[in-house]
């Protein structure tokens, strides 16, 4: 009689500790799920992250790659067409008492009628192109083309001429660029630099003037 009377006593205290039992596993399994699920979200957001930088870092290598290579084919298509380059370039970038310029000026061999000149420069990490022409006025207004001369002439004082710049025609054409620089006598060498945040690359080509003389 005592030991069934005990044993019936017994049994809410076993379920009440089941409840207590199965209460526990639950917030260990919560705390479990809500560690895998963070440590899940981390290691997705780590694969996105890199996945980010690496498709920056290409989207940024081809705009640096466009950038130099249109500045090379304009550079390029002007040399060739040119007859004379008013820049004295060394024959190669070997020289440190000759350093290759970062500017080259030329005569437009585009424009057969007027005597101009092209000329390619940096502005902080703009390349541009300028048109420049040289007459004997004291103001580009009273400069018409039929007066413009060349570079090196002289009037009848042995004075050179003027230098005017055409303001419509100072135009960028391609920015990103770090430095640039030019050297060779036939066979020009233009490097270019061009570079962001993150990179930096050197683009190099050859232009043969195969009108110079």
């Amino acid at each position: 009689m005592n030991y069934t009377k005990l044993k019936a006593e017994g049994r809410p205290q076993t379920a009440c500790l089941k409840a207590k039992l199965k209460r526990a596993f639950t917030l260990l399994e919560m705390v479990v799920t809500i560690s895998l699920s963070l440590l899940l979200i981390g290691s997705l957001y780590s694969v996105y992250l890199t996945s980010y930088k690496s498709y920056r870092r290409s989207v940024n290598k081809a705009e640096l790659n466009q950038n130099a290579r249109i500045a090379l084919e304009r550079i390029s298509r002007d040399l060739r067409q040119t007859e004379r380059i008013t820049t004295s370039l060394p024959p190669d970038d070997t020289d440190d008492m000759n350093p290759a310029p970062s500017a080259i000026q030329f005569q437009d061999g585009h424009d057969t009628e007027n005597i101009q000149y092209i000329k390619y420069l940096l502005s902080g990490n703009e390349l541009r192109r300028q048109i420049i022409y040289y007459c004997f006025s004291a103001t580009p207004e009273t400069c018409p083309p039929a007066d413009w001369v060349a570079w090196n002439a002289q009037d009848q004082y042995g004075d050179p001429p003027s230098e005017w710049i055409d303001p419509n025609k100072n135009v960028i054409k391609a920015d990103k660029i770090s430095s640039i620089k030019f050297y060779g006598i036939k066979l020009i060498t233009t490097e270019i630099v061009a570079e962001d945040a993150d990179s930096s690359y050197t683009y190099k080509t050859q232009i043969l003037g195969r009108n110079i003389q």
